[in-house]
């Protein structure tokens, strides 16, 4: 029996729904809500993009168990939350490369490592925003405390998933108490 077990969500900039079900086996089973769509007609299918070495390379084991250690890395205290906290410093402390790292979380979430952190970041201050323990922070500091840089990364990361900003989702949330 694992010692723990969940799922991921993630939505695609094109709007592909992604559930990755997560375990300390390292079993992995990806689930696309909405199939890719055909390739084109008018795509150019005689110079296909080559798949990177680098993905080829990484075996789905180890990039199984690569995947539940970056996880386990960034959520065991709250790395995600430091700004600084790169994907170079995630390779060093794992002692592999930012290229696999990337292929990993690729391969597992169709994103990049700056995806994963900002939505680990974002689950926090939806939280907090949610959260009467944090009712007398301003969103700005709940952005800054969630490990985003600045208000405009928050505002704009914020924005991009829920299409509306911090305060708004903030003011509706007081408006439906």
């Amino acid at each position: 029996m694992p010692d723990y077990a969940f799922f991921l969500a993630y939505v695609l900039p094109n709007s592909e729904i992604v559930i990755t079900f997560v375990a300390a086996e390292g079993s992995f089973r990806q689930y696309d809500r909405h199939p890719p769509e055909p390739i084109s007609e008018t795509m150019n299918t005689e110079n296909p993009k080559k798949t990177p070495a680098y993905r080829t390379r990484l075996n789905a084991t180890r990039s199984d168990q690569l995947y539940v250690d970056i996880l386990n890395r960034l959520t065991k205290g709250r790395r995600y939350r430091d700004p600084q906290y790169t994907a170079r410093q995630l390779a060093t402390d794992l002692n592999t490369n930012t290229r696999y790292i990337s292929a990993a979380i690729a391969l597992h979430t169709g994103s990049n490592y700056n995806v994963l952190v900002n939505g680990l970041r974002l689950r926090d201050a939806e939280n907090m925003l949610r959260s009467p323990r944090y009712a007398g922070y301003t969103v700005e500091e709940i952005g800054l405390m969630a490990g985003f840089a600045s208000r405009q990364s928050f505002y704009t990361a914020f924005r991009r998933v829920y299409a509306t900003t911090p305060l708004t989702f903030r003011r509706n949330l007081q408006n439906h108490e």
